[in-house]
């Protein structure tokens, strides 16, 4: 008999210990991002940029010094992964860039949401005002109601009402009654009544009530204001300030015509009807009620003959020019005087019908001759 064949049993026994030596090293840990990018190849930054962006399979175990964990397995199953074409929903970089996208997508409609509920729903600041019975109703320029206030009487046309710097000042001939007169009142922009003011008569001889002329809003937000005794003599100019305090006043010898109260060139303007001179008289006053220029009209021909006196009516001033306009007839304005910055006449101009009383353009010369300007 011959010898006996070799059994594979040896060279089984070896290929199983270099499988048990391959699963061993496929099983082994990394516990370091260096351990980790030391497999890799890559610099401990890469192997940590590869984890957040690429899907690199590392746990984090937490702890104080971050500890992260991963299988030889499962780095080389990663890598053979990565080796293929990656699809787009496996791009992670891709899904952040869209959370992103719509973020701010979102944002901005939000902000426009917003924009556009400030802008048309949201009322604005006070800009016109109705009157519902005895309510005064204040509106923004859309007519979007802020807010309301009831009078002790109904308050009735014609009735004066300004917007300055948010507040609302509001004036009616029967707010309070015929017998209190007409106190001004000042609003804030939410209705709150911040005062009211009404004029201090002049002598006992010229007891209340005062009848309302005109109100002017000043540059450093004090008030003008305009008030005629309702017998028709005197009438006060006084200054309020932001309290509704008196600061200054001036007593004009006559009758303030409506509306006419005008700043004009760092200059506080009354004009009417002086009662002394029967005279149309136009009074320029410094912003503290110390009079620069007093003004006085002539009377023409036709007044001369049969009216009792002219008046100021209207004050109109431009950039640079001032016009005053004067009534010689009754319910008929007739003359405009216009005049510059240092209150020399530029021209007379006159209605056809005051023109054919006064009868030729040389009385309209005689009368701007005539006109006196005086100053203090």
């Amino acid at each position: 008999m011959g010898c006996p064949k070799p059994k594979i049993v040896v060279v089984c026994t070896h290929n199983s210990a270099l499988m048990s030596s391959a699963g061993t090293v496929q099983a082994r840990e990394l516990t370091s991002w260096k351990e980790i990018a030391a497999h890799l190849g890559v610099s401990v930054r890469t192997a940590q940029r590869w984890a957040g962006e690429r899907g690199l399979p590392v746990r984090k175990l937490g702890g104080p010094r971050g500890r992260v964990l991963v299988t030889v397995k499962e780095l080389e199953e990663w890598r053979l992964d990565a080796g293929r074409r990656v699809g787009w929903w496996d791009d992670l970089s891709l899904f952040r860039f869209t959370a992103v996208a719509i973020t701010v997508a979102a944002l901005a409609a939000l902000a426009v949401v917003v924009t556009f509920y400030f802008a048309r729903w949201r009322p604005g600041p006070p800009a016109q005002v109705r009157l519902e019975g005895p309510h005064l109703v204040v509106m923004d320029r859309r007519g979007v109601e802020r807010w309301r206030h009831a009078f002790p009487a109904p308050p009735v046309e014609p009735f004066k009402c300004a917007f300055s710097r948010g507040q609302v000042f509001f004036v009616s001939p029967s707010a309070e009654g015929r017998a209190a007169g007409q106190p001004l009142y000042c609003f804030s922009d939410n209705g709150r009544l911040l005062w009211k003011y009404e004029p201090a008569p002049k002598s006992p001889q010229h007891p209340p009530p005062y009848d309302f002329r005109g109100l002017q809003v000043l540059p450093d937000g004090h008030v003008a204001t305009a008030y005629v005794h309702h017998y028709g003599s005197p009438s006060q100019v006084a200054i309020l300030d932001a309290e509704g305090r008196l600061l200054a006043e001036y007593w004009y010898p006559g009758h303030v015509a409506n509306e006419c109260l005008k700043v004009f060139d760092g200059q506080v303007l009354v004009g009417g009807l002086d009662y002394a001179r029967r005279q149309a008289t136009l009074v320029a006053l410094d912003l503290h009620l110390r009079p620069r220029a007093e003004i006085r009209f002539p009377r023409a021909v036709r007044n001369d003959l049969g009216e009792w006196g002219n008046t100021v009516t209207e004050l109109v001033h431009g950039s640079q020019s001032l016009d005053v306009h004067l009534r010689e007839r009754p319910w008929a304005d007739g003359l405009v005087y216009r005049f510059d910055r240092e209150w020399k006449v530029t021209d007379v101009m006159a209605t056809q019908a005051v023109a054919h009383a006064i009868g030729d353009s040389a009385n309209l010369q005689r009368l701007r001759r005539e006109i006196q300007v005086l100053r203090p």
